[in-house]
């Protein structure tokens, strides 16, 4: 009898013994998946923040100067983040390639006049040149003076043109066909009426429901002509995505290489009727070239953040 009590005394141990390793292998198990969630949900949000800056990202290069021994140009941000430029890549007319490293940084709505001089040029080179930022953009010189055609750059200033048929391929680097400039009074808005006064949009009035009007550069070297009811500027919450939608009500003509007001109808709902609430902004552009209506193209532009006052 007193062994199979010690034997019942033993068993009972060795059942505690069990739930409490049961126990601590699904506290384990629990713990383990919600690490894993928990990493996998920050390597997601890391992946789209690179991503949306990598977008946000918009480099134009405006100019390169004539008459210097270097490759001298200026570049404006025309994007939402800071740029840092790391690599100039040259190509040559006659065949030659070549990667160079440069580090320069470029805050959001400035413009930089760099000059390489670890990169000396010939009087006869003819060439073209791309910059890379770190983020892996690649930016080219923006054509200007020949509708149609992209060109190489001389040393002394001059160009030399090879064909790009119809001049369809925006003047920026591919994602951009259009420019917002982040001059002051380029994003605006109106409580009064459709047609102002007018007022800059960075900090707007809480539980408003305004009009819109945003100053868009056309890069195309052709006439395009934004769709009407489909291009909207939409405005999100920072702390949730449902957006505020303003559409335009009519189709706007912009002719190229240059920038027109967009104008947009009232939101539908006012805005939250809270003080410092933060705003993302961003137009969804849909548009086509005049020659050739039935050929739709879509695009974002983005124009940073406002506040409620």
């Amino acid at each position: 009898m007193k062994l199979v009590r010690r034997k019942r005394g033993v068993g009972g141990i060795i059942s505690g013994i069990f739930l409490v390793a049961v126990t601590v292998m699904i506290f384990g198990a629990m713990v383990s998946q919600y690490s894993l969630f928990e990493n996998y949900n920050s390597a997601v949000q890391r992946a789209e923040q690179r991503a949306w800056e990598r977008y946000n990202e918009r480099l134009v290069i405006v100019g390169v100067t004539a008459n210097s021994s270097y490759l001298n140009f200026t570049v404006t941000n025309c994007g939402s983040v800071t740029a840092h430029i790391v690599d100039v890549f040259l190509r040559f007319v006659n065949g030659t390639n070549k990667l160079y490293t440069i580090d320069v940084w470029i805050a959001p709505g400035s413009s930089k006049q760099i000059v390489a001089y670890n990169i000396r040029l010939g009087l006869n080179d003819k060439y073209d040149f791309q910059i890379a930022t770190e983020r892996g953009n690649l930016i080219s010189p923006t054509p200007v003076n020949q509708a149609g055609s992209q060109y190489y750059y001389y040393y002394n200033g001059g160009y030399y043109y090879y064909n790009n048929p119809g001049g369809t391929t925006p003047g920026g680097y591919q994602p951009m066909p259009f420019i917002f400039g982040f001059g002051y009074n380029d994003f605006q808005y109106s409580t009064a009426s459709a047609s102002g006064p007018w007022s800059p949009a960075w900090i707007m009035p809480k539980g408003s429901r305004p009009w819109f009007r945003v100053l868009l550069n056309n890069t195309y070297s052709k006439d395009i002509v934004l769709q009407g009811t489909h291009t909207r500027l939409v405005f999100y919450q920072d702390d949730q995505w449902q957006p505020r939608q303003a559409v335009t009500l009519v189709n706007t003509p912009i002719s190229a290489k240059s920038g027109v007001y967009v104008y947009f109808d009232r939101i539908p709902n006012q805005f939250p009727n809270t003080a410092n609430q933060h705003l993302y902004a961003m137009i969804e552009a849909f548009y086509y070239f005049t020659d050739n209506p039935s050929q739709v193209m879509g695009t974002t532009v983005t124009i940073l953040a406002v506040y409620l006052t």
